[in-house]
């Protein structure tokens, strides 16, 4: 378990500010995009050097490296010769703050066909030396014995770049936060906000006795709802235990809250008083139970009070901060108001049971100035535990665990932004999150590193052009378990795209993130519960 160790929290990745400091206030800490787009401009010198960034590749044989902040390494090869080109070593020429070099090799089989782009990602750097080191230049060698020595731009790059209003050079779109809000639909409030899921049922409102999928739950079944009330009057709890709370501004109205919160029955359970009526969720969920309190308005000078005296009255940026609030704190929460919808999930007595992302997911806002939603995915409940002990799991023994049985996919295919490479060159993607995860060792916990989400660009036919994965092993490294934290982080992803008239005409590209819990370990290993906020998501569009 790593306790406050420190490491620097990026707000927000340095190319938004200075791409779009005519329309984002530069005292802005998150991404928040107001319009649909906003046209941006360079000046002329600027322009052409850029252009000459994303047109590299169009050579008959170059190549192009982006490097972000994180030293995950992006590499787009073209050929544009006639016969094809297999690339079999990278290496790496590596700065210390020391003043050493390195030399790093990785072994590769880049295939490019004549008249074509590949691209492909390497995390051998980050691997490597993590953030320590810095990336001078690299060379690919090919199993022919020639060597290619392509273009390298590192995010910083992107800093220099002036912003006027002569050419049109890129032009900005956020999908996230959303535009559209529906507190009864999170599908509906996806579909509406332009996203395509790639399965709808993923994300059904899970019922007992209805076949739903996504997610399913080790040790106890997964969740279904048990009852939903709407335009509750008044709504309370006194002295409720409780495992992880998260606290966050209605999207509608940043004058109500949305309250997300679980528990195992460890010690003792909850009691809800809804419209003047007692309900002891333990003598309804017998296994376990999560809450969901939509559009809650506190009757009160605070919106919840901890049994310790600390009374909350906003929630915090950070999502992770409440987790473990009675199993590790020994806190218990009070809060008496009223809500527009509350929502009881009970988990299932039977292990086989399957239910959907759902229960799992709460479209809310961290910042009350940000214009919609983001997306927060947690399956953490009440605990953590380490590499030789359950996670999700506390004294009554009841294990809150639980794992993606399917990825969620969603595509974004409004036509307010439609991508082909007849019109742009390429394209860079965006993306803000948090992480924080119920395992202390961190990925001493873990017999293999797995993908916690991605985001990339697919064609019309389905065909995934070029993607970033963020593994948990990544990710990890940026929040703490206990005290919790999830440090705010940004990546942007360049992905060039292929010419006309070297993929078979024009294609048309769409944005697609893919989140899921891949751990489902039966033992102390591979047993780890996760929260992902997905706060920012936008396209740069290089024309």
């Amino acid at each position: 378990m790593r306790f406050l160790k420190g490491q620097g929290s990026l707000i927000i990745s340095v190319i938004v500010m200075s791409l779009f400091v005519l329309v984002v206030l530069p005292a802005a800490m998150y991404l928040i995009i107001r319009a649909s787009y906003s046209n941006l401009s360079f000046v002329p010198e600027i322009r052409s050097e850029f252009v000459e960034l994303v047109s590299y590749t169009t050579r008959d044989i170059n190549a192009t490296v982006f490097v972000d902040k994180n030293n995950v390494i992006t590499l787009a090869v073209a050929n544009y010769g006639t016969s094809e080109i297999n690339v079999v070593t990278l290496f790496y020429r590596l700065f210390y703050p020391n003043g050493t070099t390195v030399v790093l090799r990785e072994e590769t089989n880049i295939i490019v066909r004549p008249n074509s782009v590949a691209s492909y990602q390497s995390y051998e750097i980050l691997r490597y030396c993590e953030v320590s080191c810095r990336l001078v230049n690299v060379m690919l060698l090919t199993d022919k014995g020639t060597t290619i020595t392509p273009r390298t731009y590192s995010e910083e790059f992107l800093e220099e770049f002036m912003v006027s209003q002569e050419v049109a050079l890129v032009r900005m779109h956020s999908y996230l936060p959303l535009p559209y809000y529906d507190p009864s639909s999170i599908r509906d409030a996806l579909s509406r906000s332009g996203f395509k899921i790639l399965d709808a049922s993923l994300l059904e409102i899970p019922r007992q006795g209805v076949n739903v999928r996504g997610v399913k739950g080790v040790g106890t079944g997964a969740y279904y709802l048990y009852e939903e009330y709407v335009n509750v009057d008044s709504i309370s709890a006194t002295n409720a235990p409780v495992g992880n709370l998260y606290l966050g501004y209605n999207p509608k109205d940043v004058k109500k809250y949305d309250i997300m919160f679980s528990w195992n029955r460890a010690s003792s359970d909850v009691t809800l008083v809804i419209s003047g009526q007692s309900l002891n969720l333990g003598s309804v969920c017998s296994n376990g139970y999560r809450i969901k309190i939509i559009g809650f308005k506190n009757a009160t000078n605070y919106i919840i009070r901890f049994s310790n005296g600390v009374e909350v009255t906003s929630p915090s940026p950070d999502p992770a901060k409440y987790s473990y609030l009675t199993s590790r704190q020994g806190v218990r929460i009070s809060f008496t108001g009223s809500a527009e919808r509350v929502r009881i999930y009970c988990r299932s007595s039977n292990l086989n049971y399957e239910t959907s992302y759902e229960p799992y997911i709460l479209l809310t806002k961290f910042n009350a100035d940000a214009p919609g939603a983001s997306i927060l995915f947690v399956t953490e409940d009440v605990y953590y535990g380490f590499a030789t002990s359950r996670n999700d799991a506390y004294s009554s023994g009841k294990i809150l665990q639980d794992y993606s049985t399917v990825p969620l996919v969603l595509i974004y295919n409004s036509s307010t932004t439609v991508i082909t490479n007849s019109k742009y060159l390429g394209v860079i993607l965006v993306v803000n999150y948090r992480f924080h995860d119920n395992e202390g060792n961190d990925f001493y916990g873990v017999s293999s590193d797995r993908v916690i989400f991605e985001v990339g660009l697919v064609d019309s036919e389905g065909n995934v052009l070029s993607s970033r994965t963020f593994t948990f092993k990544e990710l990890t490294r940026y929040e703490d378990t206990y005290p919790p934290r999830a440090q705010a982080q940004s990546a942007s992803i360049f992905i060039p795209l292929p010419r006309p008239e070297s993929s078979g005409g024009t294609k048309v590209y769409y944005p697609f993130i893919k989140i899921q819990d891949p751990y489902g370990g039966l033992g102390n290993l591979d047993d780890l519960d996760i929260m992902l906020l997905i706060e920012g998501l936008g396209v740069i569009l290089v024309s």
